[in-house]
């Protein structure tokens, strides 16, 4: 049981070296360019921005995975919502190994709306 462990131990810090570890700025700027290449100038629109969170959480995620990330499950998550005088938390919760894994957001917003995306890398042996 040791060795599997350290056979796990030893893959990951190959990959640490190897420079495949979850990059938080540049998943972060990926996540900044998609908002507000789709987002600029729009008003918000209930029904198109529900679609609208979809698509460019797919989108995202494609780009991020085309970062030859092999081991990490990548997660995606965009909101978008009115900015009409309220507020809104938006909290995240993960269990996860520190070394490996991470998260980046990316937050956009104009005079009508705002949008949260929140990309989660989890390490996978």
């Amino acid at each position: 049981m040791e060795t599997e462990e350290r056979k796990k131990s030893q893959v990951i810090a190959q990959d640490i070296e190897l420079g495949k570890r979850f990059s938080a700025s540049i998943i972060e700027n990926i996540s900044k360019v998609i908002l507000q290449e789709r987002l600029e100038g729009m008003s918000y629109e209930a029904t198109e921005c529900s679609k609208l969170a979809r698509e460019m959480s797919e989108t995202i995620r494609n780009e991020v995975k085309a970062l030859s990330w092999d081991r990490y499950k990548i997660v995606v998550m965009v909101s978008i919502g009115s900015l009409k005088d309220q507020g809104l938390h938006i909290s995240s919760r993960c269990l996860w190994y520190p070394n490996t894994d991470g998260s980046a957001t990316a937050v956009y917003r104009n005079t009508s709306l705002f949008a949260v995306a929140t990309v989660f890398g989890i390490y996978v042996e």
